[in-house]
């Protein structure tokens, strides 16, 4: 998956593809209300990226770790949820408080409502519905203003 900062990272190519003199900008906030639906198409690539990335050393490390019973939490700022893929359960204050990986960032693989807080794994119809820059229902509230499950500066 590409890294951020990196050269053609996904700062640089927001750069590109929005014609915006920083890149870190798609990730704003501010940005995101101004802009959403072509966010959320561009996280749509990002979410591919992630789908097909596989665990590094380091992941299968912390996994060892963990199934030793060495490991009391796992952070991680990766939005990419491999550690989830190898078999770390999501940690979750009210749903799973006995989880390990505790994402900073949240997690790409699932979108959220940010009205009534419902959460959901991504599906093939949403991720659709994204990429075509159109809005996503919440299937709890009717709201049309779910989004990927991921912190965003000034959020």
């Amino acid at each position: 998956m590409s890294m951020f900062s990196t050269r053609n990272g996904l700062y640089e190519r927001a750069r590109q593809r929005f014609k915006i003199q920083d890149g870190i900008k798609l990730f704003s906030y501010p940005f995101y209300k101004q802009r959403r639906m072509d966010v959320q198409s561009f996280f749509a690539q990002i979410y591919g990226e992630a789908k097909n990335s596989r665990a590094s050393p380091g992941h299968l490390a912390i996994a060892q770790l963990h199934e030793l019973h060495k490991l009391q939490r796992h952070y991680t700022l990766n939005i990419d949820g491999l550690a989830e893929a190898i078999g770390m359960d999501t940690w979750h204050h009210e749903k799973h408080p006995e989880g390990i990986t505790v994402e900073m960032h949240g997690n790409i693989s699932y979108v959220v409502c940010p009205s009534c807080h419902a959460v959901e794994r991504l599906s093939g119809a949403v991720m659709s519905t994204m990429k075509a820059c159109q809005p996503v229902l919440c299937k709890a509230c009717q709201e049309d203003e779910m989004r990927y499950k991921v912190m965003l500066y000034d959020d």
